[in-house]
């Protein structure tokens, strides 16, 4: 695998519009984390919110199967971890420390959930765009990091671990 492939309008508009809109309801329980990819990165990259949505302790959590259309375009072997971030505007675009998902072969993938100014950025200097209804995905060993934006007033992913098929 190349080191990431983004694939724009991944989801049939009407399916990304019903995931939009129940991301962005009062039905949502975000949970608030005072750090973004570790807690000793607390004073330098922000917080965020996250929605754990499956995990091995959690299992799937999808009532309304709005994940479903993505899910099942992965094609896994085993899904690992699925969850929602959401970061707030901040008045310019502040920049995650890198990380890496996890420290063997599998796969991590983000669904951007809107359009706004933030990005995925690599170790190699590279970005991916946060741009609404975009998929990306990249070895899970690849060191990458998010951002805030400063254009909208929330920047909202869905990330992917897995194993693929």
């Amino acid at each position: 695998m190349a080191l990431y492939k983004v694939i724009d309008d991944y989801l049939p508009m009407k399916q990304y519009e019903a995931l939009y809109n129940y991301m962005t309801s009062y039905e949502i329980n975000w949970k608030f984390i005072p750090y973004i990819t570790h807690a000793d990165n607390q004073s330098t990259e922000g917080s965020q919110f996250c929605i754990p949505i499956q995990s091995d302790t959690t299992g799937l959590y999808d009532p309304h199967r709005l994940y479903a259309p993505i899910l099942n375009k992965l094609n896994t072997l085993a899904i690992l971890r699925v969850k929602a971030n959401l970061t707030t505007q901040t008045e310019r675009v502040i920049e995650s420390q890198l990380h890496v998902d996890y420290d063997f072969p599998c796969v991590t993938a983000i669904y951007y959930i809107n359009t706004c100014n933030g990005y995925t950025h690599f170790e190699d200097g590279s970005r991916v765009g946060s741009v609404a209804n975009r998929f990306v995905m990249f070895p899970s060993s690849t060191k990458h990091g998010g951002s805030t934006t400063s254009d909208q007033r929330f920047r909202m992913v869905i990330n992917f671990n897995y194993h693929p098929s």
